[in-house]
């Protein structure tokens, strides 16, 4: 909690969640669901799985969808789309709301300056 309140509220970081599930690049889609079933947060938040490598900048996500229809013992990485629309952490909200809009995003992670994924936001109402 404290990590959230050093950004501004106006933010895209100021209106994130810390709370996703996100593997290694070479994990398998047997690790996705374990990590699916292990999750603490809100499952009906999860729409993807994050994919970050060891110093955790987003590599790409895949859809519960695309999981769901792979074969257990698959790699996730084969599975993700690699190019990943994310927003900085101190983008203003306005600009994140038309981000929304603009590509009908139901979730956008959320990345600090060197890519990094911190955590990921959904559509204001």
């Amino acid at each position: 909690m404290e990590d959230l309140l050093e950004f501004d509220e106006d933010s895209a970081a100021g209106c994130m969640t810390t709370d996703f599930i996100y593997l290694g690049m070479q994990s398998t889609v047997a690790e996705a669901v374990h990590a699916l079933r292990s999750f603490d947060g809100d499952p009906e938040s999860v729409t993807e799985v994050y994919l970050l490598d060891e110093k955790r900048v987003l590599r790409g996500s895949v859809s519960l969808a695309r999981l769901v229809m792979a074969q257990a013992e698959t790699r996730i990485s084969v599975l993700a789309e690699p190019r990943v629309l994310s927003c900085p952490a101190d983008l203003n909200q306005n600009d994140l709301a038309e981000l929304f809009d603009k590509y009908n995003l139901h979730a956008l992670p959320v990345v600090d300056g060197q890519n990094r994924m911190v955590g990921w936001c959904r559509p204001t109402t």
